[in-house]
């Protein structure tokens, strides 16, 4: 970390410690950083972050904890990377806290926070006043829904038609994709209808 301050100027790293029976010993919990060019760059992008976490595959079992944005052009821009031991609510909670601090310093400013379902991510979020509303919109990445979607029904005609009914703009459209699943299988246009009691959109 020490070698990506030097050469990229203008790096943020930041370390949460845990403290440990040892006198000036500390163990290490998360660790965060984000390029200058990023941190700048996020300025002309669009006011979306979307956030995911994916396992590391070595011998240290740990997380990691990526943001990106998109520009434009709609290419990703990505903005921070983390490190922590689980996706919790509290390792997200100082993730998002990270993001507030370095990307959304302004009380103004407005940002659509695009995530998975998952538990840790969507508690955190009422601990970070940046990502509560009305200063954010929170949606659900429709390829997730689908993912989870298929995992439970094994299907790939609703996998389909879960799809279209996510990246459907038009209200009439939709009630009628929705109908086709309600046909298909009643119990997955409740599981899909759930996903509106969360108080959540969906987003492709």
């Amino acid at each position: 970390m020490a070698a990506l301050q030097k050469w990229n100027p203008g790096t943020v790293v930041e370390w949460y410690h845990l403290d440990t029976d040892r006198p000036g010993c500390h163990m290490l919990n998360y660790v965060v950083w984000a390029f200058r060019p990023c941190i700048q760059g996020f300025r002309y992008c669009r006011n979306v972050i979307s956030v995911d976490g994916t396992h590391l595959y070595t011998r240290y079992k740990h997380k990691l904890l990526v943001a990106v944005t998109l520009d434009g052009n709609n290419q990703v821009l990505p903005l921070a990377f983390a490190l922590v031991d689980e996706e919790t609510l509290a390792s997200w909670t100082w993730f998002l806290q990270m993001l507030a601090k370095h990307f959304l310093p302004g009380e103004d400013d407005r940002v659509c926070l695009i995530s998975d379902r998952h538990d840790g991510l969507t508690g955190a979020i009422n601990y970070v006043p940046a990502f509560k509303f009305p200063r954010r919109v929170h949606l659900f990445c429709l390829w997730h829904v689908c993912s989870n979607f298929n995992t439970k029904y094994k299907n790939q005609q609703l996998k389909d038609l879960c799809w279209r009914a996510g990246a459907e703009s038009n209200a009439r459209k939709f009630d009628r994709i929705m109908e086709e699943i309600k046909t298909l299988k009643e119990e997955a246009y409740v599981w899909l209808g759930n996903i509106k009691e969360d108080s959540m959109d969906i987003i492709p």
